[in-house]
């Protein structure tokens, strides 16, 4: 049986579990808003691309509209518009014809897919060797001489001489 103590603590326990809990979620959601705006910056006329090709390919027909009346007038209103219910229909396709796919393939592809990486990964330029005349130029061009006195060093020489 719970005492009065105990049942308090246990509450306040609760209570900080939930609390951490919603806090791990509202930070993981603000990192995965994050993502997708870096995402739709960069790369978001080519997902949509990949999207509409996708619907056509597919055959994901846009969701049916319904029609109003405005003013008199009978017009056709998408009840889609940011076309949530024809993407889930979309990523539920996918998933169906890759659970259903053959694994060989599936791992076929996959491998063809990171072959392809790899061809187009970025390749390390390669640097000239550094040799004495280059330094011999540069310490000439910033005005210094072959032995690492800048002409406005020996100027300032000078100048305290004659002082």
């Amino acid at each position: 049986m719970f005492t009065t103590t105990s049942r308090d603590e246990k509450i306040a326990e609760l209570r900080r579990q939930l609390e951490a809990a919603e806090a791990e979620k509202s930070a993981q959601e603000k990192r995965e808003r994050a993502e997708l705006a870096r995402v739709q910056k960069v790369a978001g006329a080519n997902h949509s691309r990949l999207v509409l090709a996708l619907y056509e390919l597919l055959g994901v027909e846009p969701e049916h509209g319904t029609t109003r009346t405005v003013k008199g007038e009978v017009r056709e209103v998408a009840v889609d518009k940011d076309e949530t219910l024809r993407t889930q229909r979309l990523y539920d396709l996918v998933r169906g014809l890759a659970e259903r796919a053959d694994g060989d393939l599936l791992d076929e592809l996959r491998l063809a897919d990171e072959e392809g990486r790899e061809e187009r990964r970025p390749r390390p330029k390669p640097t000239a060797p550094a040799d004495a005349a280059d330094d011999e130029r540069d310490a000439v061009e910033e005005g210094t001489d072959e032995h690492g006195t800048s002409s406005f060093d020996a100027f300032s020489a000078e100048h305290q001489r004659t002082a």
